[in-house]
C-alpha cells in the first residue's frame, strides 16, 4: 500500500511539474506582478508595447505578441491610471 500511494504521489508531481514547464515565462512574469508593476518597469523589461489603446475610463490596454517558431502569443495588459498593472490575459495571434 505504501509504494501505491508514493507512485500516486510520484505522478501527481510530475503532471504538476508538466503543467508549470507548460507556462510561459511571460505569463508567469505578468500573472505575478498584477497590482505591483507599472508601465514603465514593464518598458524596461520587454519595450515599448507593440499596440497601446487609451480606455474612455483612463486606462489604457496594451498588447505584446512573442512568437517561438510556429506559434503566437498575444499578452493583453491593462493598466489604471496610475499606470499601474490591474489585469492581463494571454491569446493566440
Amino acid at each position: 500500500m505504501t509504494a501505491k500511494r508514493l507512485l500516486s504521489v510520484a505522478g501527481l508531481t510530475l503532471m504538476t511539474l508538466g503543467l508549470v514547464a507548460c507556462e510561459s515565462e511571460h505569463a508567469y512574469y505578468f500573472k505575478n506582478r498584477v497590482n505591483q508593476i507599472s508601465q514603465d518597469a514593464v518598458v524596461r523589461r520587454f519595450g515599448p508595447p507593440h499596440r497601446a489603446q487609451a480606455l474612455t475610463t483612463g486606462d489604457m490596454v496594451w498588447s505584446y505578441e512573442f512568437r517561438d517558431r510556429s506559434n503566437c502569443t498575444a499578452h493583453i495588459l491593462r493598466f489604471d491610471q496610475a499606470k499601474v498593472l490591474r489585469d492581463w490575459n494571454e491569446r493566440t495571434c
